[in-house]
């Protein structure tokens, strides 16, 4: 996550104007940590950079706030976005649904075993899809300091122990995306994913556009765009966020061989 200086290096616009549109507009609208400090995510610099492309060729501000939030580039609702503009050289692999599902449960396993104060966000598309995995999200609930789940559901269920349960808009690009993220003082691991089959794809053939990674900072920053998302759900039922000002140590390389070498085991067995 970024600093206002460091989104206006990347970006050229002034820290005065990018106060002034977020004061006025709410664009874009920072992260705040533990302890007050706000943090801004890559994304933003997309929509700071639209913005003022916009203004350049001589369109209203109004105007062109307005269609920032009509083509959804405010809204942040892609995990997968958020992962290629905060990391661009990582590698995208194409992996089936087995491989993305290995992955997955390396990562919740991991955490199932350690067991140690983290934030967790699992993105499942579809309420059927999470339904079948909903008493393992129950553990990992018990271990965690908050449990976000993302899918098509119908309204958000907030309930204190359990998963929080965020819906999705159907025609969103989070729609298509599976995730499973992990974010730790001790381990903060992600696999984010993209959908490229149709939708009714038999699961053989289904396949997806995937990083995975275990690095803090881009971890925190997947978490910070789920949490954007979860917020006024939370907001609404008095549930307070305990957001990223995790304390920061770097994950071992034991901790991220045992992730690989759980994936391994996983895709050996089948």
């Amino acid at each position: 996550m970024l600093t206002i200086g460091e989104v206006s290096r990347r970006t050229g616009v002034p820290e005065s104007t990018i106060r002034a549109w977020e004061k006025k507009y709410g664009i874009p609208r920072p992260v705040r940590l533990t302890g007050g400090h706000r943090r801004y995510l890559a994304a933003d610099c997309a929509v700071v950079t639209e913005l003022a492309a916009a203004r350049a060729r001589g369109t209203s501000l109004a105007r062109a706030i307005e269609g920032v939030k009509r083509g959804g580039a405010a809204a942040g609702t892609s995990l997968f976005e958020s992962v290629r503009l905060q990391a661009p050289s990582l590698p995208t692999l194409r992996l089936s649904s087995r491989a993305v599902l290995a992955i997955s449960r390396a990562i919740e396993d991991e955490q199932l075993e350690a067991a140690r104060p983290s934030i967790l966000v699992g993105a499942f598309q579809r309420a059927l899809f999470y339904e079948r995995q909903k008493r393992r999200w129950h553990r990992l609930a018990a271990t965690s300091l908050l449990t976000l789940v993302l899918a098509d559901f119908a309204s958000p269920r907030t309930e204190a122990g359990e998963p929080f349960l965020i819906p999705i808009a159907s025609n969103c690009r989070l729609s298509r995306e599976w995730a499973v993220v992990c974010h730790g003082p001790t381990l903060s691991a992600s696999v984010v994913a993209q959908e490229v089959t149709d939708p009714g794809t038999p699961e053989r053939f289904r396949r997806f556009e995937t990083i995975w990674s275990v690095d803090h900072d881009l971890t925190a920053e997947v978490t910070a765009v789920a949490h954007r998302l979860a917020e006024p759900h939370l907001s609404s039922c008095g549930t307070s966020m305990p957001m990223l000002g995790l304390p920061v140590r770097r994950v071992s390389d034991v901790r991220s061989a045992r992730v690989m070498g759980r994936i391994v085991t996983a895709l050996d067995r089948r």
